[in-house]
């Protein structure tokens, strides 16, 4: 079992790859960084949701009390 699906993984994997072009275009290096803390937050959200999702899906809650 991992905590964020397959689809997860590739989402966070496509939007890495267009955050590497955009970053590549940026004229300075706070641009860059800004692009890669932009992705930062976008693969955090994916990665929340689609673990989320997947708990779900398999009757599972997000936070464990054990």
């Amino acid at each position: 079992f991992t905590a964020i699906s397959g689809v997860g993984y590739v989402l966070i994997g496509v939007t890495a790859v267009v955050a590497a072009w955009l970053a590549s275009l940026q004229p300075t290096p706070e641009r860059w960084l800004g692009v890669w803390m932009v992705e930062l937050v976008v693969a955090g959200v994916i990665a929340v949701g689609m673990s989320a999702r997947k708990a779900h899906a398999q009757g599972e809650r997000m936070r464990s009390y054990a």
